[in-house]
């Protein structure tokens, strides 16, 4: 199983997980830590906006076999607009077939936005770049 799945999975769900245990299964322990935590900065972290709803998404993969890490790209757009969302997730290689998301940042600020750059998910969260260790 290579990289995909986990991200993918993530939007078969009706909502984000918020337990640590639910999130480790997805997230390296530390963002699993810091995603469970109360009153994040975020609503939705899969779609960086407080609409679950998203139309149109797909998806792309680019592996960097050297550090053992992939990028997972969803692109995907809201319902009654045109400006879609880039949203890229960052996975560790924990195994043959064993992937955890590391980071999750976007391309692309959301339509309510200000314009800003949005700094990615582990930098709102005050964790460091990368996991310690892809657990």
């Amino acid at each position: 199983m290579g990289p995909m799945p986990p991200v993918a999975a993530l939007y078969d769900r009706e909502a984000p997980p918020t337990a640590a245990e639910e999130l480790g299964y997805y997230m390296t322990a530390d963002l699993a830590a810091a995603l469970s935590a109360p009153d994040l900065p975020i609503d939705d972290w899969r779609t960086w906006s407080n609409d679950p709803n998203i139309e149109n998404q797909t998806f792309a993969l680019s592996e960097h076999p050297p550090e053992n890490r992939a990028d997972v790209v969803t692109r995907f757009t809201y319902p009654g607009t045109e400006r879609g969302m880039i949203l890229t997730y960052t996975l560790c290689r924990r195994g043959p077939s064993d992937w955890k998301i590391e980071d999750v940042r976007t391309e692309r600020a959301p339509p309510d936005s200000d314009g800003e750059a949005i700094p990615s998910l582990r930098e709102m969260l005050g964790l460091p770049p990368q996991a310690r260790r892809c657990e």
